[in-house]
Formats: C-alpha cells, structure tokens, sequence
C-alpha cells in the first residue's frame, strides 16, 4: 500500500476498504467506555460514489458532484449490555443524531445526513452513516451519548490527504 501512495497509483474497492480500515493511517477510531465500545471510521467519497454506482444508471462523475462536497463517517456502536427498552431504542432512532456534532471554531457543525443503518429493536449494536459537510482542516467529531459516553475523534485533514485515488 505505501508504494500505492507514493507512485500515486490508483487502488481498486477492497485495497481502498484495507487502507481505510487500517489504524495506522488515521480513518479508524475506536474507544471503550461506560460499557459502550464507539467505532468511527471516515468514507472517502470515491468509496460512498462506487457503492452508489451499482445501484443506479447515473454516471460516477453526476454521484460524485453530488456527493463530493460531504465528509462521510461511518459510526458502531456496541454497548455491553441490550437497550433497556422503549425510551433507549427511541432516543437512538430519532434523537441521538443531535448528539454528534463537529466544532469549528466557535461554531457547532450538526450532521447533514444521519442513517440508522441497523441495529436497535433489543439489539446490543448498531451502526449509523453520518455526513458532514467537507472541510479544509482536521475533523473532530463529538458524541455526547445520552445513555453511554461523551467521546470525541479527530480526523486530521494530513491523513485524509493520503487517501489513495480509487479505480473505478
């Protein structure tokens, strides 16, 4: 992969998914903490456009226009013990987006896009795709979870940067 990055050689979808996954070039962060494990990993918009792609006629250059101008996480959470019912699975539904959040300045950045992907109804874990709208600097994204932790992830724009091109 590091010759990938320095030849600036393009990848295909399963090196891209490999390098994004991989710890040691900042798209993946983890914590543990009050029974919830929280797991963030940055999308790079190519990977988001590859998988619209094969569901639509629309060219990849139209998805990424549209697309491109978003920063895409995806979020899991995992907590030790099942959701205590009706008022845990509905906060998470409906009302946890407004706790994630990114701080830009004095500014407080609210996600564009929240899709509960999976998860909930007793479930232990669930995972949500989150957007924000793209930056030029580091991301630092805050979760303030009502019913686990307050934790937050710094994405630095250097890293981003490194992101190899992926071939469509």
């Amino acid at each position: 992969m590091i010759i990938t990055l320095i030849c600036g050689c393009s990848v295909d979808q399963t090196e891209m998914q490999e390098y994004v996954m991989d710890p040691e070039n900042g798209l993946m962060h983890a914590t543990y903490s009050e029974g919830v494990s929280y797991k963030i990993l940055y999308q790079p918009v190519q990977m988001i456009v590859a998988r619209e792609s094969r569901s639509t006629e629309v060219d990849k250059s139209e998805i990424e226009r549209e697309l491109g101008t978003q920063d895409y996480f995806l979020l899991e959470i995992k907590r030790q013990d099942p959701m205590e019912g009706p008022k845990q699975e509905f906060y998470y539904a409906y009302q946890f987006e407004k706790d994630i959040f990114q701080l830009v300045g004095s500014d407080t950045i609210r996600p564009i896009n929240f899709h509960l992907e999976q998860g909930l109804g007793g479930s232990q874990q669930f995972r949500a795709n989150i957007a924000f709208s793209q930056l030029e600097n580091d991301r630092e994204i805050f979760i303030h979870d009502k019913y686990g932790a307050k934790t937050n992830f710094i994405f630095q724009q250097a890293n981003i940067n490194k992101i190899p091109k992926l071939s469509y």
